[in-house]
């Protein structure tokens, strides 16, 4: 599924991929905007976590099909670039989430994130970059 998608948007001009989570903290499963977060993720309470590729990280408990890897194998073939999101934290999106103690502690799982990113896809020539899910200061 992903080569078709991939192809068409390549045949259409489209050249770059920005797969914007790696990693999704706190989400209900509902699509609704603002996302909710119920119940809230408090601060060191990763326990709600899951990637889009099979991590090793402490924090992430599930893991979904290793979605990130095939996007990269095709991209390598269609000559895409892909940049990879990092964490999506579900409590950013509420006051309790602008906290230093908070917006620090999503940095840090957000840098391990993108070392771990590097280490397993770096060799994908698609592979381009990182992008920062979140605002660096949403304050």
């Amino acid at each position: 599924m992903h080569e078709l998608e991939l192809q068409a948007m390549r045949e259409i001009g489209m050249n770059t991929i920005v797969a914007g989570v790696s990693v999704e903290c706190g989400h209900t499963g509902v699509d609704t905007d603002p996302r909710p977060c119920t119940p809230p993720v408090l601060y060191d309470d990763y326990s709600t976590c899951h990637s889009f590729y099979p991590s090793k990280l402490p924090w992430v408990a599930r893991q979904s099909d290793d979605n990130l890897r095939l996007i990269l194998e095709v991209a390598d073939v269609t000559g895409m670039d892909v940049h990879l999101g990092v964490v999506d934290a579900a409590q950013f999106y509420s006051t309790t989430g602008q906290t230093d103690k908070y917006l620090s502690g999503l940095a840090n799982k957000s840098a391990a994130v993108a070392t771990e990113l590097f280490d397993q896809f770096g060799h994908h020539n698609s592979l381009k970059g990182i992008y920062i899910t979140h605002e660096v200061d949403n304050r």
